[in-house]
């Protein structure tokens, strides 16, 4: 991706980072997350600070759109913005926040989508999944997901999907789980 970026900054075509945060608000909210946060070692760090100055490290990049839920946190993100340096327990922040995301966050990329013998909107479902989540909007995502010609029902649990996802989310359950939730 950085390579993209670079050679897009090149060529003079602005680049804007969109949906770097997946997770960040389901993070928030979990006590268990809160509890490793709590550590020492990541004193003055956390998963919306540390994605902000890894956004703002990267030279080639023009903008970022960062969701802003309070005042708090738009101090936060701007007091983050302002530092120039990526530290090591802000990288740190990071190792742990992807490791909090796999199996449990989807990136969207939609490959799984191809493999699914149903035709089922897996990774619109996982972005509906996401506003009730990570944006707090249950209404929105429930509305989202009534829209759907077929929702997280029609999984047969074939498994065809399960090998394309690269976030190692156990499509299958993640279906039913979004379903309960939203259906």
């Amino acid at each position: 991706m950085h390579q993209v970026v670079k050679l897009a900054r090149k060529k003079d075509f602005g680049t804007i980072a969109m949906k770097t945060m997946r997770g960040v608000g389901r993070a928030r909210g979990d006590n268990n997350f809160d509890a490793i946060m709590k550590d020492p070692q990541y004193k003055g760090s956390n998963p919306a600070v540390a994605t902000v100055k890894w956004l703002m490290s990267n030279p080639y990049l023009d903008a970022a759109v960062v969701m802003m839920n309070s005042f708090q946190e738009m101090e936060e993100d701007f007091r983050a913005a302002m530092e120039t340096e990526l530290a090591a327990h802000d990288k740190m922040v990071l190792d742990q926040f992807a490791a909090y995301n796999d199996g449990l966050t989807c990136s969207l990329c939609s490959k799984c989508v191809s493999h699914c013998s149903e035709n089922i909107a897996i990774a619109d479902i996982f972005r509906y999944e996401s506003y009730a989540m990570d944006y707090h909007e249950l209404n929105r995502a429930r509305s989202e997901y009534r829209t759907l010609s077929k929702n997280g029902s029609a999984c047969i649990a074939c498994g065809d999907c399960i090998p394309t996802c690269h976030a190692n989310i156990d499509i299958i359950s993640k279906l039913e789980q979004v379903h309960r939730l939203l259906g």
